[in-house]
């Protein structure tokens, strides 16, 4: 579940980027092929991992209880710890030039902002949507961080220490598992804080009422 979030929040960000920072180049490489990609590469290796011990992989002697430890070994925890760590490293260079064009971009619609054709301000709604995007994007990834760092700080510790682990550690780290996960129900609250369409797609499915267009509801 850690790498599959983290691997999402990587890819929308990645959308974001180049949305932002290369608006003219993104139809060209966001095509149908590449977002069917992008949606299915996530679960790839989380699924890799989880199917091992579901088809019979490290299995115990009957009288052991079932441990995380047992069924996962060290080098499989490392590999995904690695790649979560790099992923986000990967996402918060990303966002640097994001910050950075969205900044410039409000400068400049501050300025500029009274003599806008027609078209300038269709290109405009489209940025503010981007960045919108990008926000929203940018909270989850937050987050994500407070929600599951914790647990992969201590666990990266437990499993370098020398020593074997404590009876606190394990209880602490169990907590902390149930603390990261929380984190999959804070993201929709997320979404419908931040996206007004999230809002009137839900009203549009369980209530029937009619949507109203996004561009209405964008908040700089």
């Amino acid at each position: 579940m850690t790498l599959t979030s983290q691997l999402t929040v990587g890819v929308a960000a990645f959308d974001r980027y180049l949305a932002i920072c290369h608006p003219h180049k993104y139809a060209l490489v966001i095509t149908r092929s590449t977002s069917n990609i992008m949606c299915i590469l996530p679960w790839i290796l989380p699924t890799y991992v989880i199917l091992g011990p579901m088809l019979g992989w490290r299995n115990w002697y009957p009288g052991i209880p079932c441990s995380f430890d047992i069924i996962f070994p060290k080098s499989l925890r490392a590999t995904a710890y690695i790649i979560v760590y790099i992923v986000s490293i990967i996402t918060a260079i990303l966002y640097l030039p994001v910050l950075k064009t969205a900044w410039r971009y409000y400068q400049r619609m501050n300025k500029y902002q009274q003599n806008q054709t027609r078209d300038h301000m269709q290109t405009t709604n489209k940025m503010k949507k981007a960045i919108l995007g990008a926000k929203v994007t940018g909270i989850v990834t937050i987050a994500f961080s407070i929600f599951w760092l914790p647990y992969m700080t201590l666990s990266s510790w437990i499993m370098v220490s020398p020593t074997a682990k404590s009876k606190l550690e394990s209880d602490l780290a169990n907590w902390l598992v149930f603390f990261g996960a929380s984190n999959s129900i804070v993201n929709p609250i997320i979404y419908a804080w931040k996206r007004p369409d999230v809002n009137q797609q839900f009203k549009k499915v369980f209530c029937g009422s009619k949507p109203v267009s996004h561009v209405e509801h964008i908040k700089t």
